[in-house]
């Protein structure tokens, strides 16, 4: 079992949102990916590159780690899928403008060789293929502080990067969102409306587009060939864990609640309790609060629990002879 230390996204692992992220970018990926030759940088545990392996002609994932290929090898074998070890700065595949559609998503933040990342991508890419590339949001991600993440790149950064090497760029803006959905029962629906709404002070209202955060930016990048035939994508959680689990985490407040309450209604009936509030309203009434009385009061009692400590440690050095 392959270690769960946060560096590489392992489909097992609890909580949906990562995977809503990561399965939404391999999801995108694989409309680009039908009947193409891939590669996959990055490869990971192997799913994503899986995935493209079910529409692509041939897909070669690319790991930094051994033991990650070795696990992606043994559980996603199929005869179009090699897994190689090797980092995305320096691949081990020779040759020059082999792949039609290269994938790296959530891998150049890991590494400071962000141009030698993109001379590989550029040996291997043919001139006419796609770069299918992500990374996480300098503005939103930085005070995560994730250990495996050497450098973050703000959306400018990330355009000059790919600027470089590209003439023909698409930009892409992923984050997990809660979401209304309507949807055709029969056909094909002819476009996709979109509309956004932010909650104010009170009630929701209706914003413009401008008004989304981007978790995540993703790029299509390619020198001869049509980086608008990607469009836009939305992945939909039918058995929706999401809001399972906010639900569940609902319910499981509302019975703490019940049960604190409970608890509390059950100390007020108890005899100590009730004994209490009979000696503080006593007391009270006997010594009142700014009165000589109580200040006399409280010195009595400061000797009494001098006397009583004194005893005991009396008795406890008995007890030790």
């Amino acid at each position: 079992m392959l270690r769960t230390d946060g560096e590489r996204f392992l489909p097992w692992i609890e909580g949906p949102q990562i995977a809503y992220e990561h399965l939404g970018r391999y999801a995108f990926a694989s409309r680009l990916a039908a009947g193409k030759k891939v590669l996959d940088l990055a490869s990971g545990e192997g799913y994503g590159t899986a995935l493209l392996a079910e529409v692509a002609r041939e897909v070669t994932g690319v790991d930094i780690s051994a033991e990650v290929v070795a696990h992606a090898s043994a559980k996603y074998a199929r005869d179009n899928l090699r897994y190689v070890q090797g980092a995305i700065a320096e691949v081990p595949i020779e040759g020059k403008h082999l792949f039609d559609v290269i994938t790296c998503f959530e891998a150049i933040e890991h590494t400071e060789q962000h141009e030698e990342v993109m001379r590989e991508v550029k040996r291997l890419l043919k001139p006419e293929g796609l770069l299918l590339i992500s990374t996480p949001n300098k503005a939103l991600c930085a005070n995560k502080n994730n250990p495996f993440h050497v450098k973050e790149l703000y959306f400018e950064e990330f355009q000059a990067l790919l600027g470089q090497s590209f003439r023909n760029l698409a930009f892409f803006g992923q984050k997990v969102v809660p979401v209304s959905s309507i949807f055709r029962l029969q056909g094909k629906a002819p476009c996709v409306n979109e509309d956004f709404i932010e909650k104010g002070e009170g009630s929701f209202r209706f914003v413009s587009t401008d008004s989304r955060k981007v978790l995540y930016f993703l790029a299509v990048a390619s020198d001869c060939g049509d980086v608008e035939q990607a469009g836009d994508a939305y992945l939909v959680d039918v058995s929706e864990q999401l809001l399972k689990i906010g639900a569940a985490c609902l319910e499981a407040a509302i019975n703490g609640q019940e049960q604190a309450r409970a608890e509390l209604d059950r100390i007020y009936q108890s005899r100590g309790w009730k004994a209490l509030c009979f000696y503080y309203r006593a007391r009270d009434v006997l010594f009142p609060p700014g009165t000589k009385r109580r200040d006399v009061a409280k010195w009595f009692l400061r000797r009494l629990t001098g006397l009583a400590k004194l005893g005991r440690k009396r008795r406890d050095d008995v007890d030790l002879l």
